[in-house]
């Protein structure tokens, strides 16, 4: 059967497990809107992480810059991994950063609420709560892009992109969530409207793990 039609059961439960631990910190300890985006915008963060570790990987394992042009040495492939990794990580860490401040203020400003006083008191719930994401990228990372083999077929190009793609899911759940906080106040501060962005979330990150499953499988002879 070919690899790109091998069903990724664990990773895929894995997916769905983090996310609806994630449901259940929520209800138990009440989160907020800008909380539950908190958490997403930490993910980013994870997600970028892990990226580059298979960027590296990929060059130290197999050759994620084959092509018929040039050809690298083993040595050359992690030294140009380690630039892209320095130089994309930089922007990419821009952009995080720029977004943890702009869901800052635009919270702020929809619900005059010192959000930076919120975030602080709830800190460690947090970054708790975006330790269940790290883990569910891990064991990705393990099942499908170590054991599963997928360093044989990731093309550097894929990877350096990975986690911009990765976080369209992320960004979208808080564009929504500041959307509906603008349109629909009332709305947006009820338990219903948060558990349909996590739905939601949860949904469209589900697509995004299959289209990457499938990238980087390869038809078995």
């Amino acid at each position: 059967m070919p690899l790109r039609e091998k069903p990724y059961f664990l990773s895929i439960l894995t997916l769905i497990v983090v996310n609806t631990a994630f449901l259940i910190l929520f209800l138990v300890y009440d989160l907020t809107l800008f909380q539950v985006a908190a958490v997403y915008w930490w993910e980013c963060l994870w997600i970028g992480l892990f990226s580059a570790l298979k960027l590296i990987v990929a060059s130290i394992l197999a050759d994620p810059y084959e092509n018929r042009w040039v050809h690298f040495t083993p040595g050359g492939r992690v030294l140009v991994s380690f630039v892209a990794v320095f130089l994309v990580g930089a922007e990419f860490l821009g952009l995080f950063f720029v977004l943890g401040i702009l869901i800052t203020f635009v919270f702020h400003g929809l619900t005059g609420i010192d959000q930076g006083t919120l975030m602080h008191e709830a800190l460690g719930l947090v970054i708790g709560s975006s330790m269940l994401f790290l883990a569910g990228h891990g064991l990705s990372f393990v099942v499908n892009f170590l054991i599963g083999g997928e360093y044989r077929n990731a093309r550097a190009l894929t990877l350096i992109a990975l986690p911009f793609k990765r976080c369209i899911a992320l960004i979208v759940a808080i564009v929504v969530a500041f959307t509906v906080a603008m349109l629909l106040p009332g709305f947006a501060n009820t338990t219903g409207f948060v558990l349909l962005l996590i739905v939601l979330k949860l949904s469209w990150d589900y697509i995004l793990h299959l289209r990457e499953r499938r990238a980087f499988a390869r038809v078995q002879e």
